[in-house]
């Protein structure tokens, strides 16, 4: 899939393509709180405590918020994902270490009980999930597919220009 084939399905409104991500964020730290649960108790529901699951549950949407506000003030919204790297990476690990320290914490004030090891796993899924979805736009459009060839040219590198250099690498490209 090339770029302008990809890019025609995605908004171009810089807010509305900013609460997309926020709802397709809200699924991960959803996907990723169960996830903790479900790994923990060797990926069988019936085998995860009620007790647990109430405690996961009722906390979900001040973690989803908390995780929220954390991306929100750390600039997870306003990155150029289409041009990220390892630096982006690895502000995806910290936003969502720091989220999960939020929830460390508001679950031990409010003295919901779960398993030790479910904030670790949590944390894993959400650090997978959050880099699989920040960085598969540039996955996507960077994997050479069959059948698609590079024009032939000379390579330039564009250095410390930031969105400037992206805007610029797309002028180039068109």
């Amino acid at each position: 899939m090339s770029k302008s084939r990809l890019e025609k399905y995605l908004p171009g409104n810089k807010r509305v393509r900013m609460l997309v991500l926020m709802m397709v964020d809200i699924g991960v730290i959803c996907l990723a709180s169960f996830l903790g649960l479900f790994i923990r108790f060797d990926m069988n529901t019936v085998r995860i405590p009620e007790a647990y699951a109430k405690a996961v549950l009722a906390y979900l949407p001040f973690y989803v918020a908390a995780t929220l506000v954390v991306f929100f003030l750390l600039r997870m919204y306003a990155t150029m994902w289409s041009v990220a790297g390892i630096r982006e990476a690895g502000h995806i690990v910290g936003a969502c270490g720091l989220a999960s320290l939020f929830q460390i914490a508001g679950m031990l004030m409010l003295e919901m009980k779960v398993p030790r090891s479910y904030f670790v796993l949590s944390f894993m899924a959400l650090s997978a999930g959050e880099g699989l979805v920040r960085l598969s736009y540039r996955i996507i459009t960077s994997v050479s597919l069959p059948g698609k060839h590079r024009k032939s040219g000379s390579q330039v590198l564009i250095a410390g220009a930031g969105t400037s250099g992206a805007v610029i690498l797309k002028e180039m490209l068109t």
